[in-house]
Order: structure tokens, then C-alpha cells, then sequence
């Protein structure tokens, strides 16, 4: 299936690697694309790069991102696609890597461990971050897996690494090792955005049999934010809960879906205290304190900002949270960040960090 583009979004065709289980034909259709956003339009030239083995091509290759964006995802496609090119693919992950050579050492087969590993022509390691401690067994597996690395370059064999964090992150791995997987291309995975959300849920909802219109389809790409596996899970849970039109998708259900999720999630004063409280290293006693440092007067505005844009707590209530006997003080405490935000870019960027985070949780 050859690459295809739509508003900003490519379909990456990247063969499954794992049998369907019996699966719909659909949900095997869907398991051989990988959707690209803007955010990771990256992830097309270092795919290419890999899989026709570019003279030009950085090596090694490190994905790295939170959970969910599609890292293994990645490296399946990409090793099963090597191994139809007759190449000898070698997967492990950090953990099976230093549990093997470990076992190697004390049954006195390393050699066979090390052939094994330093023969591939494309070798590929998941989950890296594993092994970032001083615990020997991990020192040891990240010398070796430095050794491996080496010599692959060496033989012109390609190597692609994942891991949760940027190497450069990474202070308990060998420097050593971070110096080499710096050398190549780290590339950042970032959960997809609105184009590419908007993308799955319609992809999610045609392997499922459901008809969603254009309208419900932008209205969970909008409220979701987060990977294929929270999108696939929140059209199970509204897909299961409807008790009429099980072959399409309703704007009335989705919409009483999603408010019952919102006010579900909705933070309360208490953790908006703390999250902001932690962001500027503060503890939540002293955003209840008399004091009038800028940093504290500029977090308590933000906690009652937050607080009525998110908890709808009354003045009243903020005020008693915060030691403040006068509502009148919260009321001048919000319209002072909210013209503050309009010419403050630190400040929007703060309160947007802080935002994502409360919702997150």
C-alpha cells in the first residue's frame, strides 16, 4: 500500500508483523498503517532511511516519547518489513537483553550471545531506559550493548533504539553509550494531534462497523487528546454504552458521553493547589500565607484562575481555601492574571502546562 496524504496527514503503510487472531479484515487493514501527523513528520524520512538501508541515512536511529505514541509500533513495521528483505533482524529489549547476557556469563556461552547479536544486519532494541541505573547487571548490559553497537556501525549494519527519554536525559547511562546513540537521529515521538486524531478515530470507527459523521468524528478528535489506544478505548466505552443505532454514532450520544467523562475528570482545589505549588517549587502552605512575594502572588492568581475555569469553585470557596477572609481578593486575583496573560508569554505558557497536566490525571 503505497504512502497516502490528506490534510497534512500521511498514512504510512507498515506491514503488522503479528498474526490478526482472527481479527476483521478492517482491523488488520488498520494495523498496517501508521498515521502521521505534522508533530512526527519526521518519523517518514528516518522510516525510509531504514528500511532502503540509505547511504546517507543516520545511524542509529532512537525514537524516544511517552507511551503510546506508536514506538513499538514502529520498530514492529520496521522489522518485519527488514526480514522481507531476506536481512537477519534481531528484536530484543532492555530487560530480555541483560537477562540473556547475564545468563551468558554464568553458563559461559557469550560468545554465542555476542555472535548472535553483533551478526544482525538490523538490530533493533526496545525500552533502553530500563537499564538507566548503577545496579552492575545494568552497567554491564549497557557496556555490552555499547560493544554491539560499535561493532554493528562498524559492518554498516542499522540499528534503531527506543526509549521513554532523550539519551541526552538518560544521566544514569554510560556516557559512553549516550555519545554513540547522540551521533545518530533522535527522533521525539509526540502523541497525534488534531489532523492525525481526527484521522483514527475514522480509521477506529470504520474497522469497527460504526458510521460516524463529520461532525461526531472532529468532536472526539477535539476532546480526546491523547494516542490510538485512549481514542480506540474511549469509541469501545461510547460504542458499549449506546442502547439504540449500534451501526452508527449519535452527536446526542457522544456529546452526553463526553460531559459525563469531563465531569468525571474535573481537578479539584485541592490538587489545582498542588500541581501549581509544584510547578514553581513552592508548598501549598505558602500559597496560603500572608506573604506578597511575586512568585507566591502569581501562583495564588493561577490557582484561583484554575480553580474557577476548571473546579468552579466560588469566590468564596478559594478564598477559604487560600486564607484570604475577603472574596473580593480572589476576584482581583483572576482578572490580574487574565490581563497578565494577554502580554505575559511565560504566564500562558505556564497556565497551558499546568492545564494539560490537571487533565491528564
Amino acid at each position: 500500500m503505497p504512502e497516502r496524504e490528506l490534510n497534512g496527514v500521511v498514512e504510512l503503510p507498515l506491514p503488522c508483523g503479528r498474526p490478526s487472531n482472527g481479527s476483521s479484515d478492517r482491523l488488520g487493514e488498520l494495523r498496517e498503517r501508521f498515521v502521521v501527523g505534522p508533530e512526527n513528520r519526521l518519523v517518514l524520512p528516518a522510516v525510509r532511511a531504514v528500511l532502503e538501508q540509505s547511504p546517507n541515512g543516520f545511524n542509529p536511529v532512537v525514537l524516544y516519547g511517552p507511551s503510546g505514541v506508536g514506538k513499538s509500533r514502529l520498530v514492529e513495521g520496521l522489522a518485519a518489513g527488514c526480514k522481507t528483505k531476506r536481512r537477519r533482524v534481531i528484536c530484543t529489549t532492555g530487560v530480555d537483553f541483560a537477562r540473556d547476557l547475564a545468563e551468558a556469563l554464568e553458563t559461559q556461552s557469550l560468545e554465542e550471545f555476542r555472535s548472535k547479536h553483533r551478526s544482525a544486519s538490523y538490530w533493533f532494541l526496545e525500552d533502553l531506559h530500563v537499564l538507566a541505573s548503577q545496579d552492575t547487571a545494568n552497567l554491564s548490559a549497557q557496556e555490552e550493548i555499547l560493544h554491539t553497537i560499535d561493532v554493528l556501525l562498524g559492518q554498516g549494519s542499522w540499528i534503531v533504539v527506543t526509549t521513554a527519554a532523550s539519551p541526552l536525559e538518560l544521566k544514569r547511562v554510560l556516557p559512553g553509550l549516550r555519545s554513540r546513540l547522540s551521533g545518530g537521529l533522535l527522533l521525539r515521538l509526540s502523541a497525534p494531534g488534531f489532523a492525525a486524531r481526527l484521522t483514527l478515530v475514522r480509521h477506529l470507527a470504520c474497522a469497527q462497523g460504526v458510521k460516524i459523521t463529520d461532525e461526531v468524528a472532529e468532536m472526539l478528535a477535539r476532546a480526546v487528546e491523547g494516542p490510538m489506544p485512549v481514542l480506540s478505548n474511549v469509541l469501545h466505552q461510547i460504542i458499549a454504552a449506546q442502547q439504540e443505532n449500534a451501526g452508527s454514532l449519535a452527536p446526542a450520544d457522544v456529546r452526553r458521553y463526553l460531559a459525563q467523562q469531563h465531569r468525571a475528570r474535573r481537578p479539584q482545589l485541592a490538587e489545582i493547589a498542588a500541581a501549581t505549588a509544584r510547578y514553581f517549587s513552592l508548598r501549598v502552605r505558602d500559597l496560603c500565607s500572608t506573604g506578597r512575594h511575586r512568585t507566591l502572588v502569581t501562583a495564588r492568581g493561577i490557582v484561583a484562575y484554575l480553580a474557577r475555569k476548571n473546579a468552579e469553585e466560588s469566590f468564596t470557596q478559594i478564598a477559604h481555601y487560600l486564607g484570604r477572609r475577603d472574596h473580593t481578593t480572589i476576584i482581583h486575583s483572576c482578572r490580574r492574571i487574565e490581563e497578565r496573560m494577554q502580554q505575559e508569554e511565560s504566564l500562558r505558557s505556564a497556565i497551558k502546562e499546568l492545564q494539560a497536566a490537571l487533565w491528564k490525571t
